[in-house]
């Protein structure tokens, strides 16, 4: 038996003994570790690196420091690109400092559509006139064959 095993065997014995005893009620599940708030950006310190998101419970303010990974849909970026009104999701520890931060694209409004004027009719168009035939064309003289022309001796580059 490793030593590490024999350690554990005393506490995975009182984990299954109070997970056993019946009637008691079991323990509340721990809080999660990160929070997920999702919403447009209200407003923007850079100087003390807080933000306000406005969620479906209000606004709530957060924090991010050094170790926040601010990213976008094209890769990682800075929190310059942190503006009112850009669309977010951020993971929060306890004290509202943000894990990471997801910029996601805001979607472009939609004009309304105009409604298709009815087209108007068209009059008809009067058939075109056959075109006469071109007149043929001669045939061009013959070519006569070129004589060779004597060897020339080579250059001697001098």
């Amino acid at each position: 038996m490793r030593p590490w095993f024999a350690l554990a065997m005393p506490w995975l014995a009182l984990a299954t003994s109070v997970a056993a005893e019946p009637g008691s009620a079991a323990p509340a599940p721990p809080p999660p570790l990160v929070a997920e708030v999702t919403g447009p950006v209200l407003s923007v310190d850079l100087q003390r690196h807080r933000l306000t998101v406005e969620t479906a419970a209000g606004a709530v303010e957060l924090g991010w420091d050094r170790n926040t990974l601010i990213y976008q849909p094209g890769g990682a970026t800075t929190s310059g690109a942190l503006r009112p009104g850009a669309l977010i999701k951020a993971g929060l520890d306890p004290g509202r400092t943000a894990y990471w931060i997801q910029l996601r694209p805001v979607p472009p409004a939609v004009a309304p559509v105009a409604p298709i004027a009815p087209i108007a009719p068209v009059a008809p168009v009067a058939p075109i006139a056959p075109v006469a035939p071109a007149a043929p064309v001669a045939p061009a003289a013959p070519i006569a064959p070129v004589a060779p022309s004597a060897p020339q001796p080579p250059a001697t580059g001098r």
